[in-house]
């Protein structure tokens, strides 16, 4: 098997580039639609929102909602964003829970495509510098 050359494999991984809030439930009429679809009538779902930051400036990028299934050690999120002008999603998927809630979170972030998110952070930018040269 070839190697990977280190500069190549030698990067942060999205969840070291991220850092977040404590999550806070949500109350019922905040959970995303998709969320409530996919958890469907699961009993003993934990619901929880998640303010997420870039580690560089603090600057927002964006909220996570989690389903947590404490039962069977698995979580079920989503990502969004609602900066300009409309609301930015990735998800719902599903993906095993860790052992705390921050290895939790960091699971579920890297179990996103790192190329989508990079992609909605940067059109979120874009929009925000076009509204202010509008």
């Amino acid at each position: 098997m070839r190697e990977m050359p280190e500069d190549v494999t030698d990067h942060p991984t999205l969840d070291e580039e991220l850092c977040w809030d404590e999550p806070k439930p949500p109350s019922t009429d905040e959970v995303h639609g998709s969320l409530l679809m996919e958890i469907g009538n699961r009993p003993g779902i934990r619901n929880l929102q998640i303010a997420v930051y870039w580690n560089d400036e603090h600057r927002h990028f964006g909220t996570f909602e989690l389903a947590v299934d404490d039962e069977t050690d698995e979580a079920c999120g989503l990502s969004r964003s609602r900066i300009l002008p409309a609301s930015r999603l990735i998800g719902p998927a599903w993906s095993q829970s860790g052992a705390n809630f921050d290895e939790t979170i960091r699971i579920f972030i890297n179990a996103f495509p790192l190329q989508q998110l990079e992609a909605l952070n940067e059109d979120c930018i874009n929009e925000m510098l076009a509204a202010k040269v509008a």
